[in-house]
C-alpha cells in the first residue's frame, strides 16, 4: 500500500542515509526483526526492468516514489541481467561508516544499468546503490545471511491493485 500523501506534511518523505539503510533497516531485516509496516519492499529487482521498479515500488511500500529512487530489499544475485539488459558494476566498493564509532558497518557499489547484452550493451542514466552489511556489525547472530527467494515478488507472483 502506497503511503498517503495527506498523512505526511508537505516536503516530507522517506529519505533515509546510508547509515540508516544499512545499521538500521539492512541489519533489521537479516536478523528477522523488521516491522510490519516497512517502507522498504521485498522484490527480485532482477526480474524487472527499471522503469517497472518505480511502480512496483508504489505498490508494495507503505511510502510512495519520488520518481527518482526507491528501495526494495532483494537477495543476492550473482547474474545481475533483466530480460532487456543487465546491470554493471562501476568503480569500487566504498566503506559505510557508523557515524558515532567511525567503524566500517557496511558497504556500498554502485551498478549502471546497460540495455542488451554484454559486452555491446548501451549504457543508460539508471544507477542503483547496493548496500552489504559487514558480519561483525550483525553481532554475530548473521553468519551469512540466505534469504528465501520465495518470498519475493516476481513478474508471475507480483499484482498491483
Amino acid at each position: 500500500m502506497a503511503g498517503s500523501t495527506e498523512a505526511r506534511q508537505v516536503g516530507y518523505g522517506f529519505k533515509p542515509t546510508k547509515e540508516q539503510l544499512v545499521g538500521h533497516f539492512l541489519k533489521k531485516k537479516l536478523k528477522g526483526e523488521m516491522e510490519a509496516k516497512c517502507p522498504i519492499a521485498e522484490l527480485y529487482i532482477y526480474d524487472w526492468e527499471p522503469p517497472d521498479l518505480f511502480l512496483l515500488y508504489d505498490g508494495f511500500s507503505t511510502e510512495s516514489s519520488d520518481g527518482r529512487e526507491c528501495f526494495f530489499f532483494c537477495p543476492r544475485g550473482s547474474k545481475r541481467k533483466t530480460q532487456l539488459g543487465y546491470w554493471k558494476e562501476t568503480g569500487r566498493k566504498h566503506a559505510i561508516r557508523s557515524w558515532d564509532t567511525g567503524k566500517p558497518m557496511g558497504t556500498e557499489r554502485i551498478l549502471v544499468y546497460h540495455e542488451g547484452r554484454q559486452p555491446k550493451g548501451r549504457r543508460t542514466d539508471v544507477a542503483m546503490h547496493e548496500y552489504h552489511l559487514n558480519s561483525d556489525v550483525s553481532d554475530s547472530e548473521i553468519s551469512d545471511p540466505v534469504l528465501n527467494f520465495s518470498s519475493f515478488a516476481s513478474p508471475n507472483s507480483a499484482s498491483l491493485t
